[in-house]
């Protein structure tokens, strides 16, 4: 954690409207990684802005599935902040990437743009399985 900004979870979900975790995904099927944050009131008070990168890992493979990211601009404030950013990603790709039963991971970078200064965090996911 740098300059009081923290991811504080990462996971996969098929369920936009603010579902919890899903542990399998849908090959074939739009999915999001859902990066919870906390931004202090100390930081809050000079952000302009922030940028969330996410990339998605087939651990069975080891191959790069996808990187995806989300840049926001925020209203500074005297109060901390808990937000989540959904970061959406296409249909998860079929045979050519990811197959029936590999173990995927997401792995996130967060930034915040604070005055001059630009604190981050990192995360990583819970595994989710492909499923056909």
């Amino acid at each position: 954690m740098s300059g009081n900004v923290k991811v504080t979870e990462v996971f996969f979900t098929q369920n936009f409207a603010g579902a919890g975790p899903d542990d399998t995904l849908k090959i074939g099927d739009l999915y999001w990684v859902a990066v919870e944050i906390s931004i202090g009131a100390m930081a809050r008070t000079f952000i302009s802005g922030d940028r969330t990168t996410v990339t998605v890992h087939n651990l069975s493979t080891g191959n790069l599935v996808r990187t995806e990211t989300v840049t926001r601009t925020l209203t500074p404030a005297l109060t901390p902040l808990k937000d989540r950013v959904n970061v959406p990603f296409p249909a998860l790709p079929g045979p050519a990437d990811v197959n029936d039963g590999d173990i995927l991971v997401a792995r996130c970078s967060y930034s915040a743009q604070v005055g001059f200064y630009r604190p981050s965090d990192s995360e990583e996911s819970d595994t989710a399985v492909a499923v056909a």
